[in-house]
């Protein structure tokens, strides 16, 4: 007999209001509610918008954050098993009410001022036997996401996206 598998996500959540040039972080939990082993291969931003410039996409299990690494695909990054093992998953897939998070840092530029729209976050995985399973992270699970009305971390809104994306790298701090 085959063991059930399932890959769910409720939602996804935000920091609200966000501020222009600033980071802002957007996360989803996925989870395995069945005793079938999932393994996830590559998570998608679907209805990205240009505004947003992505910093970073990372997976949280049990263990550390792990950074993910961005594919030649415009919005795909690798999850494999590697990533999915040192977020705390032996083996690479997850089962049995197993939960991670995925976060992704971006920075809202001058042209999504005003904007409410977030891309959906959608986990392509597959089970033991091989068989694709997907869950799309497409429901918001808070207020709308929103422009702070007083703040904006832009230093020239006439800059380029890809010119307020170096400043901001300039203004993070080292490690």
């Amino acid at each position: 007999m085959k063991a059930g598998y399932s890959l769910q996500s409720p939602g996804k959540w935000y920091e609200t209001p966000y501020t222009l040039c600033d980071t802002v972080t957007l996360s989803a939990e996925f989870k395995s509610t069945e005793l079938g082993y999932v393994y996830p291969d590559s998570v998608e931003l679907q209805n990205l918008d240009p505004g947003l410039q992505i910093l970073s996409v990372s997976i949280t299990g049990t263990g550390a954050a792990v950074p993910l690494m961005p594919t030649s695909q415009p919005q795909v990054w690798l999850i494999g098993p590697s990533a999915m093992s040192a977020a705390g998953f032996s083996g690479g897939g997850f089962n049995n009410g197993a939960v991670f998070t995925l976060r992704v840092e971006f920075i809202p530029s001058c042209t999504f001022a005003g904007d409410t729209t977030l891309p959906d976050i959608v986990i392509f995985a597959h089970n033991f036997c091989n068989d694709s399973v997907s869950a799309n992270a497409n429901k918001t699970m808070m207020s709308t996401f929103r422009m702070s009305s007083v703040q904006s971390n832009c230093t020239d809104c006439r800059a380029s996206p890809k010119q307020l994306m170096q400043i901001r790298q300039q203004q993070l701090p080292t490690r």
